[in-house]
């Protein structure tokens, strides 16, 4: 006889930062001792992922079903995966199912889960008849319970319906690393058709695919249907939710569910809160964030550097250096805890907003002082507070001090000194680096050829604005009204009306083409006419054919955000 455990060993996993000890009170049956242990995922050359158990019967079928798939794009082989499980059909009962389905998981590959799953409803008989209340009537045979079935060594024969709600289970919580919701939501309302017992660990396990997914409406649905279908939720499902809201940036709604455990009389814990702090950090709303620390305290819940982290983050959203120090200073000894470094970068973060930039420094100084190393995004932040306040040589030379230090400037690092450069107006710094960028191999985006061009235009250098509108278009990058903007107003300052004139109406005309979204808004047609009227060499045929497509574009450009 295996040994066996509660069923929070095998599906912990699935629920990040809860204990085993949190989950074990939930589940009222046990399984056997899996050990589901994956090699390294598939490479690109090709090589099949390796799926191990310490059951023989689910081991030999792991391995088959490893040469079925040479990537983990390929299709599944259904023809193949029939053959597989019809080969071992004598010996496949409950407790093998369970842990080729771990096997599975183990290796990430849910589409093989999901096939898997299709083909063993397929064979099993049609589902029973509803019980209470429309509630599924779904139990293993001959009187046993799911323990006993599940610790007979793979003796026993195949229950009816194959496919068990702790099956269920565990293939739902196969699509949360993947982040696959709508085969979660799928294989869900396949368990409705199937009248397939859906428990709390259930909807905990489609939450948490939701939640990955940032799915805060529909996981608030499906939490709403839990309780009307009479499924007690419990303090993971509603954190495992809250930190859904979070991820899409729903804060109101993560405080709501905060009220709605307390009139459930479900207990929150330190998860909960950091997830709901965790919503406020992401919208900035700082206030509410420091409310819910209060309330920790008040129900003597503790804080971890999770919380207090968050705390500063929301902090940093929202430009109060002056509260994320004390948070640091402060807040971290109090509780007998040291910051880290997401602790510093956040505050630092919370001075570059503020345009702090002497404070940021100061941040790297108490860095080193307190043993905490400074990492790229450290010295980004930095960078980027210099930039903000202007200091574009001290924000060059801080650039410059990266290799030595280890350090390797990525595209955002470059992206905050070319910043820089443009608030001093310092063009010629500013394309400097941008053509170092171009070298490095980082990957490009549109932002620094847009800062590059704000600095072109501050210092009159209205030639190499163009230049780098037409860089853009070559590295096949998008163009957004700002930039183009921008250069307009280069051009008309600069005198050159007839060029700026030939170079936006030869753009539109190869986005229309293209029938990409219009990178114009009603600025840009302002600029327009009045380079419109200062183009005095232009032919007037021209001049129309750049407003009417000027006009056109304006008409189909997407609302601008707020």
């Amino acid at each position: 006889m295996m040994t066996l455990l509660p069923l929070a060993l095998a599906l912990s996993a699935s629920y990040p930062g809860v204990s085993r000890a949190a989950m074990a009170p939930l589940v009222t049956r046990r399984i056997p001792l899996v050990a589901c242990v994956a090699a390294a995922p598939p490479s690109s050359s090709g090589m099949a992922p390796q799926f191990k158990s310490r059951n023989a019967v689910a081991r030999s079928i792991l391995e088959k079903l490893s040469r079925l798939r040479s990537t983990r794009t390929a299709p599944v082989d259904t023809e193949g995966l029939g053959r597989i499980i019809r080969s071992a059909d004598t010996l496949l009962n409950d407790a093998v199912v369970l842990e080729v389905l771990l096997g599975l998981k183990a290796a990430g590959a849910w589409q093989l889960s999901l096939a898997l799953a299709s083909l063993l409803e397929a064979q099993a008989p049609p589902p029973p008849p509803k019980g209470k209340k429309g509630q599924a009537r779904h139990h293993p045979p001959d009187g046993l319970t799911m323990g006993e079935l599940l610790a007979s060594d793979g003796v026993t024969p195949r229950s009816a319906g194959a496919m068990q709600t702790i099956h269920y289970n565990v293939l739902l919580s196969t699509f949360a690393k993947p982040r696959r919701w709508k085969e979660a939501m799928e294989v869900q309302k396949r368990m409705d058709v199937r009248r397939v017992e859906q428990t709390t660990i259930t909807y905990n396990a489609l939450l948490h695919v939701l939640e990955k997914s940032a799915r805060c409406k529909l996981a608030m649905k499906m939490l709403k249907q839990m309780r009307a279908r009479g499924v007690a939720p419990n303090t993971i499902t509603f954190s495992t939710t809250i930190s859904a809201c979070a991820r899409a940036g729903e804060w109101e709604q993560a405080l709501e569910l905060l009220r709605m455990m307390e009139e459930t009389g479900v207990p929150p814990n330190t998860i909960t809160f950091t997830a709901a702090i965790s919503a406020c950090e992401r919208t900035g709303r700082w206030e509410e964030a420091e409310r819910l620390l209060e309330q920790m305290e008040r129900m003597q819940i503790t804080a971890d550097a999770h919380v207090l982290n968050a705390c500063i983050g929301a902090c940093a959203k929202a430009g109060q250096p002056a509260r994320a120090l004390e948070l640091l200073r402060e807040e971290f000894p109090r509780r007998g805890l040291r910051a880290d470094l997401i602790s510093y970068n956040s505050a630092m973060a919370a001075h570059a907003k503020a345009k702090d930039f002497d404070g940021a420094l100061a941040l790297l100084d108490a860095m080193a002082a307190e043993g905490v190393r400074p990492d790229l995004i450290t010295y980004n932040t930095a960078i980027h507070a210099l930039g903000r306040g202007g200091q574009c040589e001290r924000a060059v030379a801080l650039l410059r001090q990266l290799p030595e230090l280890g350090l390797v400037p990525d595209g955002y690092t470059y992206t905050a000194a070319i910043s820089a450069c443009a608030e001093a107006a310092e063009a010629e710094q500013a394309l400097v680096l941008l053509d170092e960028l171009r070298a490095s191999g980082a990957a490009l985006s549109t932002l620094p050829f847009s800062k590059a061009i704000a600095a072109c235009a501050k210092a009159g250098r209205w030639r190499e604005a163009v230049a780098l509108l037409e860089a853009i278009s070559e590295a096949k990058l998008p163009h957004n009204p700002l930039t183009i903007n921008l250069v307009l107003r280069a051009c008309r300052d600069g005198g050159a009306a007839e060029l700026a004139l030939e170079r936006l109406g030869a753009l539109l005309a190869h986005v229309e083409a293209a029938q990409g979204a219009p990178p114009v808004d009603a600025e840009t047609a302002e600029l327009a006419e009045e380079l419109i009227g200062m183009a005095v060499e232009m032919a007037e045929e021209e001049k129309e054919e750049v407003r009417r497509r000027v006009g056109r574009a304006v008409k189909l450009a997407p609302p601008r955000r707020k």
